[in-house]
């Protein structure tokens, strides 16, 4: 006769047998497959999984700020967005504490499990990731969700890999895959997201892996795009061509984005350091949620991923400075319009940093193309008044999304197809080329000439 003892232990790993029978299964599926044709095989499945991942944490995030903005008025001040960051974080933070996983910066800890030759995820981390990430940005945290879903793709990848029982070789490319499809599939930018694999993560690929990384990505985006009844986040629908005599403007724009990418750069890393020197854990992500709280309720356009702003920017509409803020009545005036700009660029890397840095879990992406499409439209503005240069705004709003990204991710080509594709803006790509590489090289030289200065030998007299 059974003991209750072993009756429990019968009963207990039930969801365990089940996972192994599964995983048997899989195996089995693809037994008869060359090892190129399982990884082939691991990639369409990946691609497939990731873009109903990202499509479901879009939605999830998209619903919640739906949700939260219903008791808003849009024409005045509203107290409710002193609480709902603060809330947000501090969710996040006790969902990591609860699955005791560190979920923040997805794409630094992917980098990290890559170099350390640690190719096997924990099942929980394909969609933990991206509940600490719904939790984060769906009240308010001002960042992307591009850190998760590539984190969570790149598990994808890793179980996907296990189950089908290929080598540790094989299964790093599918890790790499996933990070990829998951980057493809929250940006809907299938080129954009193969190149964040081999720029960012900077993974070494042969033929077979590059081509099962594309494919991967392209399945994510179509999966996606699907989805989401195949619309584009930031959609560009100004019918204005792209216009060869703005080039050398195009030039000037990419020295404004890379010293604004300095800027962005040391204020992000200047209130990640201020954030990280407080000890305790919920202390410092009261402190963080309550300062983005306090800057989101006098600035709401920084509620959040911000793609209705950026889809508003880039098609010539500047309202969405001044809904739901204490400034509305001052909407149409330009003073305040470009004062709103400088505020909101001021502030937006250390409004990154303390979403991330405070116990949020969200990306890093997104929020430069956001800071893009206003420091191009500002660009614009500026010379408009000064010069008289009758620039339009909408259209160097979308090419500043590059000079920005690519400033302060320092992937060039990276950012250069996320921006054209999230955006269906590809007659502009030699102006996103232009700047993003100008940008590039103002950003690098300031690094070799302060590294310079660094190194330099002091001399005692």
């Amino acid at each position: 006769m059974n003991s209750p003892q072993n009756n429990i232990s019968k009963t207990k790993p039930t969801h365990r047998r089940v996972s192994s029978r599964l995983e048997r299964v899989a195996a089995d599926s693809v037994s008869f497959l060359p090892d190129g044709g399982k990884v082939a095989v691991g990639a369409v499945i990946v691609g497939i999984l990731a873009g109903i991942a990202t499509s479901m944490l879009k939605r999830m995030i998209n619903w919640t700020y739906d949700l939260l903005t219903i008791p808003l008025n849009p024409h005045s001040l509203n107290w409710h967005l002193l609480i709902y960051p603060v809330v947000g974080t501090l969710l996040a933070l006790a969902f990591q504490r609860l699955v005791k996983q560190n979920l923040a910066y997805g794409t630094m800890r992917l980098k990290q499990r890559l170099a350390d030759n640690d190719y096997f995820f924990k099942k929980s981390l394909m969609w933990n990731p991206m509940i600490g990430c719904w939790l984060t940005v769906g009240f308010g945290g001002s960042a992307g969700a591009e850190g998760p879903g590539a984190y969570s793709g790149g598990a994808i990848g890793s179980c996907i890999g296990r189950w089908f029982g290929l080598t540790p070789d094989a299964v790093r490319i599918l890790v790499g895959c996933g990070a990829g499809a998951g980057i493809a599939g929250i940006f809907k930018a299938p080129i954009g997201g193969a190149l964040f694999t081999l720029e960012v993560l900077k993974m070494p690929m042969n033929t077979l892996a590059v081509m099962c990384l594309i494919v991967s990505c392209l399945c994510s985006f179509a999966t996606s795009y699907m989805i989401n009844d195949f619309t584009w986040d930031v959609n560009f629908t100004a019918l204005v061509p792209f216009e060869a005599h703005h080039l050398l403007w195009y030039g000037l724009l990419g020295v404004f984005c890379g010293i604004y990418s300095i800027y962005y750069n040391h204020s992000r890393n200047f209130m990640a350091k201020k954030v990280n020197e407080i000890s305790n854990v919920w202390i410092k992500c009261i402190v963080s949620g309550l300062g983005l709280s306090v800057v989101i309720f006098f600035l709401p356009a920084l509620f959040g991923e911000g793609y209705s702003v950026m889809k508003q920017m880039i098609n010539d509409i500047d309202n969405a400075l001044f809904l739901y803020s204490p400034f509305y009545p001052e909407m149409g005036k330009k003073c305040w319009t470009i004062g709103i700009f400088a505020a909101i660029l001021l502030v937006k890397g250390m409004a990154v940093a303390a979403t991330n840095n405070g116990g949020g879990v969200a990306g890093e992406f997104a929020p430069t193309l956001f800071a893009g499409s206003l420091a191009g439209y500002l660009f614009a503005t500026l010379m408009n008044l000064i010069f008289d240069a009758g620039l339009p705004e909408g259209t160097f709003a979308l090419i500043g999304m590059a000079g920005v990204m690519t400033g302060t991710v320092g992937a060039p080509l990276m950012s250069i197809f996320i921006s054209t594709e999230c955006s269906a803006s590809y007659g502009f790509l030699l102006g996103f080329m232009l700047t993003a590489g100008i940008s590039f090289i103002v950003v690098t030289s300031y690094a070799s000439l302060t590294s310079h200065r660094n190194a330099a030998p002091i001399h005692l007299h």
